[in-house]
């Protein structure tokens, strides 16, 4: 559904194809070998259906999952994934716990989460959570967390799906967390706010879940009293969200249904976390201001939307971009299109030699939809995913959007290229 008092405009000029690129590669792993990041060689979805909304709940679940965050986090980085979703479009709508995923072949790691971010429980910690506290956080239908520029540590995680609350309020316990209270919510505290650990419990678990909640079928966990305050707040609907925020919510209703994964991103985060680590990083700018496909400059924009769709039959690769200008939406989008068709990326990742390849094997052909508000404008960018029967480390299919962010290779959405290389000569190595 979109914005009340707004024209959708599809322009047809903007559905031609390009051979150029996209996508460095970060590769985070389960315990039990999932793979994220690499090349997708999986069949196509077996099924593209997306959950039905629950009764008395928001429209989709990015909206679900956006109105139990803070809108005190409405200038951060919000990483969404559906993972329940991403089950059910790849066919293993059965494989809800750790026990399910160890008994998946070679072909279902990949196709499982498939487009989906992983969250930081869902890595090195999977066979920490589940024999230190008792949840299976592989079973987790939905998670949101987010980061804020230069922290590595996420600032927040907000994670849906089943467990037991006595057993796993008993097994912190157990641990050493000592139990505190928020307006009749009982939380779980392990330290001191944002102090790391000396127990080994902090090494194990992370400083992420120094701050513990268990709700009815939510946990959510942060590094300070604070913050999981907020977040508890915003759960009970007692606080301001991230719905009422115009540009997220404008977004969440330009895209519609679908989302499978995501990141909602300012344009300063991007700036600001743009890698710098792989070779000759300032160089790889120069192609891209000097040379025969030369970027324009973006109009200003204070929130985009980067991830993976589907719709029906369709599964996309998809960029939003919510401005406060009704008629910037319209001016950029030859520019947007001309970026994501000449834009390459390093698959293999930082740490090798370099080799560039272009984003439209992964994904071609790229088309733009404008929608024109009375004070706003919305350019949505979709491209279809590419998939290949063989193993192709050049081909990343839904990944593809995932690891470019992991990787911070996001210079197609810099508004203007010039002050990125100038900030990047300035900054430290």
């Amino acid at each position: 559904m979109l914005p009340k008092n707004t024209v959708q405009k599809i322009t047809s000029s903007n559905v031609r194809i390009h051979s150029r690129t996209l996508l460095p590669v970060m590769v985070f792993v389960l315990s039990f070998a999932i793979v994220a990041c690499t090349s997708d060689t999986a069949t196509p979805p077996t099924a593209a259906a997306t959950p039905e909304p629950s009764i008395g709940r928001p429209e989709s679940r990015v909206a679900e999952a956006l109105a139990l965050v803070p809108l005190e986090f409405s200038s951060e980085v919000i990483v969404f994934a559906d993972y329940h979703g991403s089950r059910v479009v790849n066919g293993l709508e059965e494989v809800n716990s750790a026990e399910e995923l160890s008994r998946l072949d070679s072909k279902g790691w990949e196709r499982l989460y498939s487009g989906a971010p992983l969250h930081p429980l869902l890595s090195e910690r999977v066979k920490n959570m589940i024999d230190l506290i008792g949840v299976d956080v592989v079973g987790f239908d939905l998670s949101t967390w987010s980061w804020q520029s230069g922290n590595r540590t996420p600032t927040f995680l907000l994670a849906e799906g089943s467990f037991d609350r006595e057993n796993v309020a008993g097994g912190l316990q157990a641990l050493d967390y000592k139990e505190g209270d928020y307006a009749g919510t009982a939380y779980y505290w392990l330290n001191e706010d944002f102090a790391p650990s000396l127990h080994p419990l902090g090494l194990l678990l992370g400083l992420l879940l120094n701050r513990i909640a268990l709700l009815e079928d939510q946990i959510l966990a942060a590094p300070s009293t604070e913050i999981l305050e907020q977040l508890i707040d915003a759960n009970r609907g007692e606080s301001p969200n991230l719905l009422e925020s115009e540009p997220h919510r404008t977004l969440i209703q330009a895209i519609g249904e679908g989302l499978i994964g995501g990141a909602f991103m300012p344009p300063h985060w991007i700036v600001e976390n743009w890698n710098t680590v792989n070779t000759g990083p300032v160089s790889r700018l120069d192609r891209y201001i000097d040379g025969p496909e030369q970027w324009g400059q973006l109009s200003p924009y204070d929130l985009a939307l980067f991830g993976y769709r589907v719709q029906g039959d369709a599964e996309e690769t998809l960029i939003a971009l919510y401005y406060p200008d009704p008629a910037a939406a319209a001016r950029d989008s030859a520019e947007l299109e001309k970026r994501w068709n000449s834009f390459y990326y390093d698959p293999r990742g930082p740490g090798k030699d370099r080799k560039e390849v272009p984003a439209t094997l992964s994904c071609s052909p790229f088309s733009t939809t404008i929608i024109e508000g009375a004070d706003h404008s919305v350019l949505v960018g979709a491209c279809p995913v590419l998939r290949t029967e063989e193993w192709n480390v050049e081909v990343k299919g839904p990944s593809l959007w995932s690891c470019l962010f992991f990787t911070r290779e996001l210079q197609f959405l810099v508004r203007d290229l010039k002050e990125l290389k100038q900030w990047a000569s300035s900054s430290p190595p």
